[in-house]
């Protein structure tokens, strides 16, 4: 008797449905913690960077505004 034809006869299909989209959701989720941590690693590069360049703009002269004529 194979796989298939055992899961049919004894109707756990509909379990093995429920298991499997709880997988798909718990993978998902983990994906998107993946994605959270990443944006918030590349968000603090960033404010380094920015840092770094107004430090380095600031000891070297005046730096000029942003946004035009007032």
């Amino acid at each position: 008797m194979s796989t298939a034809q055992m899961v049919r006869r004894t109707g756990v299909l509909p379990l093995l449905a429920a298991l499997l989209l709880v997988l798909a959701v718990a993978a998902l989720r983990l994906v998107s913690l993946a994605a959270v941590v990443i944006a918030a690693a590349v968000d603090g590069v960033a404010e380094l960077a920015t840092d770094a360049l107004v430090s380095v703009a600031g000891a070297s002269g005046p730096v000029a505004r942003q946004g035009g004529p007032r």
